[in-house]
This record gives structure tokens, sequence and C-alpha cells, in this order.
């Protein structure tokens, strides 16, 4: 069985640079990915991303704007077992879920890796 991987581009796209998870996760869009990826769009949509991390994936990579103290548009990433401070998309239980995204809804769980990469926003959110 191969490894299966998801990218979560997560955000509010009505707020400002909070849309950086859905703007990122639209590059491979028109690019062929191997079929144990899937590439997804969540938005702010945290309770389906929930649910999809119960599909058993190998990696997660949730991709979100995050006020960290950094230069804007310093990329960075969070570490699983830090307290996640993102802009609000993804609510703590997503976050939660995917430390333990090798849980499947049916079948024996296994290890996963997840990764929070994220952006320094230029402004906190507001309305467009």
């Amino acid at each position: 069985m191969s490894a299966r991987l998801l990218v979560a581009g997560v955000g509010n796209i009505f707020l400002a640079d909070d849309a950086f998870g859905p703007g990122v996760i639209r590059a491979p869009d028109r690019r062929p990915l191997p079929a144990e990826v899937r590439v997804r769009d969540f938005g702010i949509r945290g309770m389906d991303l929930a649910y999809e991390l119960l599909d058993g994936y190998d990696t997660v990579v949730l991709v979100d704007a995050a006020v960290r103290g950094h230069r804007a548009g310093t990329l960075s990433l969070i570490e699983p077992d830090l307290p996640v401070g993102t802009a609000g998309a993804a609510p703590p239980e997503a976050h939660a879920s995917a430390r333990e995204c090798g849980t499947r809804s049916s079948g024996p769980s296994r290890p996963c890796t997840p990764w929070f990469p994220c952006c320094s926003p230029t402004r906190g959110p507001r309305l467009c």
C-alpha cells in the first residue's frame, strides 16, 4: 500500500491575507498528481477537514496564514506539539485531529506525520 498525502488549504478568502492556504493549494490544480496525493481547499470548513483526517493519511500538510510575530511574507513551520496560533480558519479540533491523522474511521490506526507551514500576513484579518 502506498503512502497517502493530504495537502489542505485552510483560510477565509474574504479576510485579507487569510486566503493564503486556499491560494497555495490552487497552484497544483493543473498539474497531474499521483493517485495517493489529495490536494483540497477546505477554506473555513474545519469540521470537514476533521472528518477528512479520519481517512487515514500518512502525511497531512495544513497550509494557513498565521500571525507569529514575523515580518509579513515570512514562511514558517508550526511544530505539532506547540500551541497552534493560526488566523482562525481551522478550529483547534481540526489541528488536534491532524496530530492523530493516522486514526482511521475503519481499519487499524497507523502513524501519521502532520506539517503546518504558514505565512505571516501583511495585515490582520478584515473584510475585503
